[in-house]
């Protein structure tokens, strides 16, 4: 039997044909982009897999980023990374979309997560969502890092940014093989 396809109006009227979404659902697609041109187009039919329900207090846009930047965290945590409770989780970039994802994921997980970000504003709405300690990148990040985890350094890093905070996150990485860099 074929997957049902959606029959949508717009985008805040969402109809599965044979599917869960009821008449009414805030819903986004998948594989349409999150732009005022598509959002209006207007019949639209999607697969259903690609559909998602729009989660509650998110508009549009919101939601269409959501999903991107979830599926970017659970990817490189839990797909990748293979980041276990008690470990330690250094997240550059933190107030962005993925970022925070990856800050609350690897709180959900039991990860001790360390965040940085460049602005106390950013750092204190970074700690508000699951953040146990954050880093200002003003600093010396791996001599914070090494304090705040006892010498030993983090198991995981996500690093969106490159350049000089990839080199220091090198040197302040939980190594079991090989001597830490200096």
């Amino acid at each position: 039997m074929a997957e049902p396809l959606v029959v949508s109006i717009d985008l805040d009227r969402i109809e599965l044909v044979d599917g869960t979404l009821s008449v009414g659902a805030r819903a986004t697609h998948a594989s349409v982009h999150a732009s005022e041109t598509v959002r209006d187009a207007s019949p639209m039919l999607a697969q259903a897999a690609e559909v998602r329900p729009v989660p509650p207090g998110l508009d549009w846009a919101e939601a269409a980023a959501f999903h991107a930047a979830a599926i970017t965290a659970y990817v490189g945590l839990i797909r990748r990374a293979h980041l276990q409770a008690g470990e330690t989780l250094l997240v550059h970039g933190a107030s962005g979309g993925v970022g925070m994802a990856c800050v609350q994921l690897g709180r959900h997980l039991g990860a001790r997560v360390i965040a940085t970000g460049r602005s106390a504003d950013k750092l204190a709405v970074v700690r508000a969502h699951g953040a146990h300690e954050t880093v200002n990148l003003a600093g010396d990040l791996r001599e914070e890092v090494l304090r705040l985890t006892d010498g030993k350094g983090a198991d995981v890093v996500v690093d969106p940014i490159g350049g000089d905070v990839f080199d220091a996150s090198l040197r302040c990485m939980a190594c079991r093989t090989l001597p830490r860099l200096k």
